[in-house]
């Protein structure tokens, strides 16, 4: 109780009371286990509430306080606190042989949109393909194919699938969410592409304009810098028409204010 306390209402963040708590969980679920099965249920209910949204304990110090035979799920909930998604899905998968707990836990990992986590349900489809019970090879690989086609990865799941479901009927919607899917990008594709080359056209004329313009310099004209006229000599033009003796822009100063208020 006072660790509870310490934990839920005094927000208490040291590993060391986190690991502490979930220790007297697990020792207080196993003392009771066989007087009071009632109690072993509610206890091992707030275990995994506990486990599910904490992160202030250490999760390698949890898994070896949970045994494979008696805490499966705890463990699944641990495993995935350390990305081991695909240890995690076998437990729900092959030891509690309970999909909707796979999907989801895979909707909650694929929701925190971090880079390791969206391969999660590409993992569980590899975990259900394993199965050897036909329900979930077969059944619950279509469900989830026709359900989540995009989170997967189309092409990717069509090298995983076995020829027995490749003819299945049954796969219909996966494979026309597949194709529109691969519609859609190929008419992005092609938008992009029919942009950039509007681009490259728009610039290519911009560089024609920019080569293509003349000035002419008569005997008439004056420097703006020295006030004598450009005659012969090499000259610099500036963008907004002025025009001066090359020698005369060596005045590095003046040269550069004329430069900047052109």
């Amino acid at each position: 109780m006072y660790l509870q306390y310490c934990v839920f209402v005094w927000k208490e963040k040291s590993p060391n009371l986190n690991n502490l708590l979930i220790e007297s969980y697990v020792s207080f679920i196993e003392s009771i286990e066989e007087t009071k099965p009632f109690s072993t249920k509610q206890f091992k209910q707030m275990l995994i509430f506990f486990l599910t949204e904490t992160n202030t304990y250490e999760p390698s110090c949890a898994l070896s306080k949970l045994s494979f035979e008696n805490y499966p799920e705890e463990r699944a909930i641990v495993l995935g606190k350390m990305g081991k998604h695909s240890e995690a899905l076998n437990i729900y998968v092959n030891m509690l042989n309970d999909t909707d707990k796979a999907e989801a836990y895979c909707q909650h990992v694929y929701a925190n949109n971090k880079p390791e986590s969206q391969q999660v349900y590409y993992e569980l489809l590899q975990t259900y393909l394993k199965s050897e019970y036909e329900e979930i090879r077969i059944g619950a690989s279509i469900r989830l194919l026709n359900a989540h086609s995009n989170e997967i990865g189309s092409c990717r799941s069509l090298e995983l699938l076995p020829a027995e479901l490749m003819k299945c009927k049954n796969l219909s919607p996966f494979f026309e969410s597949m194709l529109n899917r691969l519609e859609r990008n190929k008419h992005n594709v092609q938008i992009v592409n029919r942009l950039m080359f509007s681009l490259e056209l728009q610039i290519h004329e911009t560089k024609i304009m920019c080569q293509d313009k003349k000035f002419l310099v008569n005997d008439e004209q004056m420097c703006k810098e020295c006030n004598k006229r450009m005659g012969k000599s090499a000259m610099v033009r500036f963008p907004n028409g002025d025009l001066i003796h090359y020698g005369c822009s060596k005045n590095s100063e003046s040269f550069l204010k004329r430069a900047t208020n052109s």
